[in-house]
């Protein structure tokens, strides 16, 4: 799976628990603009339709164990996450934002932190 040094420990009783965070700045039209720097393990990050993305990872993992997302909103929103599909062989998470059951780009400045939970292992 993920050939890196990763740092220890994650207490769980899951075995070999890794996280990987995402961060991303939104432009005009739901844009994102990935921060390297806050999104290690990260390939890109791209709209796919309105309020709608895919994240690219650099490794693949094991399992998908789950999705944490946070809005640092520019404006006043009432914006919740939502999974749609993930493949871990082509190494893609897509997930929504989306207010009120429907998908919305959240507003221009905002910033979308996603916190994804994977593990490395099939030992439990």
């Amino acid at each position: 799976m993920a050939n890196r040094l990763l740092t220890q420990f994650f207490y769980s009783f899951l075995k070999k628990l890794c996280s990987v965070h995402v961060a991303f700045s939104v432009g005009a039209v739901g844009a994102p603009t990935l921060i390297p720097a806050e999104s290690l393990g990260v390939s890109s990050v791209s709209r796919t339709g309105a309020g709608e993305y895919q994240v690219v990872l650099q490794d693949k993992w094991y399992s998908f164990i789950t999705f944490r997302g946070i809005l640092e909103a520019a404006a006043s929103e009432d914006i919740g996450f939502q999974i749609l599909s993930y493949d871990l062989a082509a190494k893609t998470i897509d997930f929504s934002c989306h207010a009120a059951g429907v998908s919305t780009d959240p507003s221009n400045g905002s910033k979308v932190r996603v916190e994804l939970l994977f593990n490395d292992t099939v030992a439990r």
